[in-house]
């Protein structure tokens, strides 16, 4: 998703820093922070793919300062919201988020937030905010020319039993919705397929991709999905 104020790739570097201020910056950062939990590595890779690595002097150690002093301020909503291992071996990482997260939810809502980062820039809704009668993971409410459209992610790290992801399968047998089911492989992927035969519209992904497969195997966006395209909620 483009943004308009965004200079291309060949654009002079310093053309690019006069294109976009700071604050245009800690706005989208502050906005992501508003629908999904981020640890700073995701932010900074986020970033580099969002802005196409136009920013390359956007160092790494630069978002670290700029997370703490937006962090600092009185009435910033953005807050350090616990810890968590993703890989086994390294220090844990700092959870930044605009709202409060169970303890026991922070690892699979930081991994689930890896896996959709390239549709952070849609409108979502996580946490308390999803739909009750589903309780996906994450949900998009996109606004279409034939009216308003959701979305349900489930995201499924492969420490599910069957009898689990049979359950979760169930949720969406009797909806005429679309559910994309995200896995770290395609093994684990193939697996959640053999539990969605009752699904009609049912999606798959790999996690980091923003490509989905159905049953016969033809790909599709989510603004593919909608047919439109998507607004993309983090600019400010």
């Amino acid at each position: 998703m483009e943004s308009e104020h965004l200079l291309r790739k060949n654009a002079e570097p310093s053309a690019i820093r006069d294109a976009v201020d700071w604050r245009d910056r800690r706005a989208i950062y502050r906005n992501v922070g508003r629908s999904h939990p981020f640890i700073l590595d995701q932010l900074h890779r986020f970033l580099k793919w969002y802005e196409e690595g136009r920013y390359a002097y956007y160092s790494y150690e630069a978002l670290a300062r700029a997370l703490k002093a937006e962090r600092e301020k009185e009435r910033s909503p953005l807050r350090i919201v616990g810890t968590v291992q993703i890989n086994e071996t390294g220090r844990p990482a700092d959870v930044y988020c605009c709202y409060q997260i169970p303890m026991n939810l922070l690892n699979h809502e930081i991994l689930f937030s890896q896996a959709i980062m390239k549709l952070w820039p849609y409108r979502w809704r996580r946490g308390k905010r999803v739909n009750p009668e589903t309780r996906a993971d994450g949900d998009l409410e996109i606004q279409t020319p034939n009216g308003p459209l959701t979305i349900y992610f489930e995201y499924v790290t492969g420490s599910q039993s069957n009898r689990q992801l049979k359950a979760r399968a169930r949720v969406y047998e009797r909806r005429d919705d679309f559910v994309v089911w995200i896995a770290p492989d395609h093994e684990r992927l193939d697996r959640v397929k053999w539990h969605c035969c009752g699904i009609v519209r049912a999606q798959f992904m790999l996690a980091g991709s923003d490509v989905m497969i159905d049953r016969d195997g033809d790909e599709s966006t989510v603004d593919q999905l909608c047919g439109s395209s998507g607004e993309d909620v983090l600019q400010p």
